[in-house]
């Protein structure tokens, strides 16, 4: 094959593509969301599924895949499915650990999935008991400097978002508390919160807010930089002086080869349907925000988390498995 001809068959490929994106979606699309059944992100997924069908005319079917921490998910999207717009992930930044704790995730998370857009932000909650003698952030610091190695925190794993958000709190404060793994992450925490087995743990801000709201427990700080109206007297992490401890994101992405226009398409009927009352109504229900971006807005987000995130696992010395 000539140039001319190589020329005429590149044309006439970006022809169909350009064609096939323009027809887009002909089939139902499915979300693989890296959640379990009925949780947070579950939730924000069915929510944001119905809204984007009657932007894409098209039935949108979710399917929770928390399988190892959502590392299977992540895998499936990027490796093994069509690169075509029909099969998409959606997950949240604590997610992003897979390169800190993994030797071989498996796939790459910038060249194997390509972002569609931010969906959704919201806070975490640093909790205590009521049992502590500290009811405040900094009296929570001023009782570890004087009590080394005498507070406990739950965390997920090794190199979990929580273990390396604590990390950061410990190295900022120069403060030594005592990191216990549980696999069930806040289903575990929480009771072990109210039983004393810790007194640290950070949560799902719609997770913890029943207990703190019944005085079961007590919330010392927020992730972000803004105060969280539910806990107006409570300090965000960018009060504190930590503003690289930020909320979560809820995000989506297609496998990486998806073809532009496909993705344009769908970032462009997901921002629209995060513009509706009715879903930012749902969303701060449990206290999340409706976010929309456009990709390149998420794939800075995603470039800046794992930044944080390998950064303090470097610096605490933790070993990828």
């Amino acid at each position: 094959m000539n140039r001319r001809q190589f020329a005429v068959a590149l044309a006439a490929l970006g022809a169909t593509l350009t064609a096939a994106a323009q027809e887009f979606p002909t089939r139902p699309v499915r979300f693989v969301v890296t959640g379990a059944a009925g949780s947070g992100l579950d939730f924000l997924g069915r929510t944001i599924a119905l809204a984007l069908e009657k932007q894409l005319g098209q039935s949108v079917i979710v399917e929770p895949d928390p399988a190892a921490g959502g590392l299977i998910a992540h895998r499936r999207v990027a490796k093994r499915e069509a690169p075509d717009g029909y099969t998409l992930l959606f997950t949240s930044t604590v997610f992003l650990t897979h390169a800190v704790a993994l030797k071989d995730p498996g796939y790459d998370m910038e060249k194997d999935l390509a972002p569609v857009s931010l969906v959704a932000t919201g806070p975490f909650s640093l909790v205590t008991n009521m049992a502590t003698p500290f009811a405040t952030f900094n009296e929570m610091v001023a009782y570890a400097k004087a009590n080394p190695g005498k507070l406990n925190y739950g965390v997920g794993g090794p190199a979990d978002a929580f273990t390396l958000m604590m990390e950061a709190i410990k190295r900022k404060f120069g403060i030594d508390m005592v990191g216990i793994a549980y696999k069930r992450g806040t289903a575990d925490w929480i009771p072990g919160l109210l039983a004393n087995d810790l007194q640290l743990s950070f949560g799902a801000f719609t997770a913890v807010l029943p207990q703190i709201q019944e005085k079961k427990l007590r919330a010392l700080a927020v992730t972000g930089n803004d105060r969280v109206p539910a806990l107006a007297d409570v300090p965000s992490f960018g009060e504190l002086g930590m503003p690289e401890i930020r909320n979560q994101a809820f995000m989506l992405f297609a496998p990486g080869a998806t073809p532009p226009a496909v993705v344009a398409r769908l970032n462009a009927a997901l921002v629209n349907a995060l513009k509706a009352d009715e879903v930012k109504a749902a969303f701060a229900k449990i206290g999340f925000t409706a976010v929309g971006s456009t990709p390149q807005a998420l794939a800075q987000r995603v470039r800046e988390e794992m930044a944080f995130f390998s950064t303090i696992a470097r610096d605490a010395g933790v070993q990828p498995q």
